[in-house]
């Protein structure tokens, strides 16, 4: 893991919100479809004008109405923009709808199997992965890394024990918002990403 530059939490929750305004609305679900580059930009530009509106209670509220373990952990670590390697990070336990063992190991292992399944169409890819990773390949694959805050969030590993629970397997960031764009970018070739990472406060 190379640290880029240290930042203030609000940063990181600034990617959370933005990332999650910018998901395209479908039958009660968000979630990055298919886009031209020229709306996603439009829907990226609006998306921050709208978050950066909100106080961090709101964006507290926003997060924590979501999954209150995380909003936990992003008041408890200290951030860092980051560049980190496919193997030293890790997806969400059956990220998307994966089969557990696409995610049970590091980024590099689930891009790796997932971009072979892609390849032969397989029935083991949720519809939302053949959905989403495609459509992001094809339209807004280069803005998923020029854009900070649309950067994956890493936690240092453990600092939100459900991400991969049980897993024997271990890394040492769990990428707990933005498992779909990291494995997109890396199924397209990247082999390191540019992340939001949340380390423990040293006691």
């Amino acid at each position: 893991m190379k640290i880029i530059k240290p930042v203030q939490n609000i940063e990181a929750k600034r990617c959370f919100v933005v990332s999650d305004f910018v998901r395209v609305p479908q039958k009660g679900k968000r979630y990055l479809g298919f886009l031209t580059p020229e709306d996603f930009e439009k829907r990226i530009k609006i998306a921050k004008k709208k978050t950066f509106k909100l106080s961090e209670k709101k964006l507290d509220k926003i997060i924590g109405d979501k999954y209150m373990p995380r909003l936990n952990a992003f008041n408890q670590l200290h951030w860092y923009l980051c560049e980190v390697k496919l193997e030293e990070v890790g997806v969400w336990i059956r990220a998307g709808g994966l089969p557990l063992s696409f995610t049970n190991k590091s980024l590099k292992d689930t891009a790796e199997k997932v971009k072979n399944a892609l390849l032969k169409n397989s029935a083991l890819l949720s519809k939302r992965a053949k959905r989403a990773i495609p459509n992001m390949l094809k339209t807004n694959y280069s803005l998923l890394q020029d854009e900070k805050y649309l950067f994956p969030i890493v936690l240092e590993h453990g600092a939100s024990p459900n991400v991969r629970k049980g897993l024997k397997y271990k890394v040492k960031g769990d990428i707990d918002d933005g498992c779909m764009r990291a494995i997109a970018l890396a199924v397209g070739g990247r082999k390191t990403l540019k992340v939001f990472l949340g380390l423990k406060r040293k006691v």
